[in-house]
C-alpha cells in the first residue's frame, strides 16, 4: 500500500487546461521503499511500476489524444484529481486491469473520497474501461486513478491524501 499525498497549494503548470500540477509527495509502509515520480519499483514476479504523473485537472484527456478519443470531464463545480502510473506484469498469467490499482483520498484529514480506474489504449491515445481489460504478461499498460473534488479544494490550504494500492 502507497500513500501519496498531493500539495496543490502551488500552479507549476504552464498549461491552462491541466489546472494546477500538485507538488508530489510520498511516504510508503514498510513493504515498499519511497515512491516518487519516475522512479521505477518492483514487486518480485508480481509488477514493475512508476508514477508517471500527477495533475489536478477539469478535463482528462489520453497523453497522445488519437483522432477520435475517449475523455474524462468533471461535472460542474467538480476537478478531477488523475494519478497515472505505468505498470508492467511481471506474473506468468494476465492480469484484471480494474485489479491492478486502488485508492481512497483523503481531504483535511475528515473526508474521504472515492475514485476510478481507467487504462490507456492505441499508443496512448484513448482510454478504455479497467473491467473489460487484460494486461498481459511482461506486458507494460498505462493506468490512471482518477478522484472527482469539488473544486474549492484546489485553493484549500488542507491537505489531500492519496492513499493508493498496488
Amino acid at each position: 500500500k502507497t500513500e501519496t499525498s498531493v500539495d496543490d497549494s502551488k500552479d507549476t503548470s504552464s498549461d491552462k487546461d491541466e489546472g494546477k500540477k500538485p507538488v508530489f509527495k510520498s511516504k510508503v509502509n514498510n513493504e515498499l521503499p519511497t515512491l516518487v515520480e519516475n522512479g521505477t519499483q518492483t514487486l518480485e514476479n508480481v509488477a514493475e511500476f512508476y508514477l508517471e504523473y500527477t495533475k489536478i485537472t477539469k478535463k482528462v484527456n489520453p497523453p497522445s489524444p488519437s483522432s477520435y478519443y475517449s475523455y474524462y470531464e468533471a461535472a460542474d463545480g467538480k476537478t478531477y484529481i488523475d494519478i497515472c502510473f505505468s505498470y508492467k506484469n511481471l506474473e506468468s498469467s494476465a492480469v484484471e486491469a480494474d485489479t491492478v490499482i486502488s485508492g481512497t483520498l483523503y481531504y483535511g484529514e475528515k473526508y474521504s473520497y472515492s475514485g476510478f480506474s481507467v487504462i490507456e489504449e492505441d499508443n496512448r491515445g484513448d482510454f478504455t474501461y479497467t473491467n473489460i481489460t487484460d494486461i498481459s504478461p511482461l506486458t507494460t499498460e498505462y493506468l490512471h486513478y482518477l478522484f472527482e473534488i469539488p473544486e474549492e479544494l484546489e485553493s484549500s490550504s488542507y491537505s489531500l491524501i492519496a492513499e493508493i494500492s498496488i
